[in-house]
């Protein structure tokens, strides 16, 4: 098989399901930015779970940077699942990270999932992180 974008991008994301360190991923991720221009949205994906993976406020900030960037805000119709894993991923990089503000941004994140998911796991994952964001602000 030749070296490509996807096969690279494939590597990053079977390390990141195998707990492997995040510069692992990272570095295949670069290997894969060497035949494409820009990362795929499952690529950054992989990303920004490898990044939450790991404890601390700078690592929340690049992965809710990275999410930011494929988060769809449209506020109509049914949530595609990949949007809803999206915004998971980018609620909990708030979570992570803390501020006040945070809570505040996730619990609108999380309430849209919960009303536009399409999967049911998601909904009541999006329910049940909205009730620990509201905790949290109290």
């Amino acid at each position: 098989m030749a070296p490509s974008a996807a096969l690279y991008e494939e590597i990053a994301s079977c390390l990141q399901a195998s707990g492997a360190p995040t510069k692992q991923v990272e570095d295949n991720l670069m290997k894969a930015k060497q035949f494409e221009e820009s990362l795929s949205v499952d690529a950054m994906l992989t990303r920004t779970k490898s990044l939450l993976a790991v404890r601390g406020e700078r690592t929340a900030d690049q992965a809710i940077s990275v999410l930011s960037r494929v988060w769809d805000p449209k506020d109509k119709g049914a949530m595609s699942p990949t949007s809803s894993e999206v915004g998971l991923l980018l609620s909990e990089g708030f979570m992570k990270r803390g501020q006040k503000r945070d809570y505040g941004q996730a619990i609108h994140l999380l309430d849209k999932i919960h009303k536009r998911g399409q999967d049911p796991y998601d909904r009541s994952l999006a329910r049940a992180l909205s009730g620990l964001c509201a905790q949290a602000t109290n």
